[in-house]
């Protein structure tokens, strides 16, 4: 196996964390040898590699860090969720105002990181990645800093009432806070792209940086 392929190897190696990376790999190089800059087919080869199914995952909420299903998190950012539900009868209406500010996460999926998403400039020794699109991973209530405020119209009161105003919260945060956050989190997609771009462009420079420490990684 050339040079170029072992060094790769063992990068990707303490990527993952695992032998079982090296029992797959053996007897198949994952770089084309003898040339400057790795192959789009290259990248895309170490990418399948390190984000098979069949191999030993690491969960790490960190931006930056691969996590389960190959998917890359790279940026986090929080939003104000802001819902509201109302109960009606003869007497009057109890109507509840919530507000849950949320931790959103989004990630790239590297699986979408394909050959012609990749172009390469040997004389400037420079690979161009076109940057997937980002997806909304997760989206996590701060529920110690939830608030919400119950009114009470006409004839219905907080004594009687109280009850109806605690079902209408909990219709608000198991029916529809989560559909409602992720349309939050989707609304900054365009802010965090900026994020998202740098942190694919790191974790491309990283993974190729053993085996071609001269290249540069450009995501656009």
């Amino acid at each position: 196996m050339p040079r170029r392929a072992l060094l790769l190897l063992a990068f990707a190696l303490c990527l993952t964390g695992g032998a079982a990376l090296l029992q797959r790999a053996r007897g198949q190089s994952l770089l084309t040898p003898g040339l400057p800059l790795p192959s789009p087919t290259d990248v895309v080869g170490v990418i399948d590699a390190l984000t098979k199914k069949d191999s030993e995952t690491t969960v790490d909420v960190k931006v930056g860090k691969t996590v389960a299903q190959g998917k890359l998190l790279v940026a986090r950012t929080r939003v104000d969720v802001t819902l509201e539900r109302s109960s009606r009868n003869w007497r009057g209406r109890v109507l509840v105002l919530t507000k849950v500010p949320s931790e959103v996460a989004y990630a790239i999926d590297l699986t979408e990181v394909k050959p012609e998403r990749i172009r390469s400039d040997a004389k400037r020794g420079v690979l161009i990645v076109t940057m997937p699109p980002l997806h909304v991973e997760n989206v996590t209530p701060l529920l110690a800093e939830t608030k919400s405020d119950r009114t009470y119209k006409r004839a219905r009161f907080r004594f009687y009432d109280a009850n109806t105003a605690h079902e209408l919260e909990n219709a608000i945060l198991k029916e529809d806070y989560l559909k409602r956050a992720r349309k939050e989190g989707e609304k900054r997609l365009p802010e965090v792209r900026e994020q998202g771009r740098a942190s694919l462009q790191r974790f491309l420079q990283q993974m190729l940086w053993g085996a071609y420490p001269e290249a540069k990684v450009v995501v656009e």
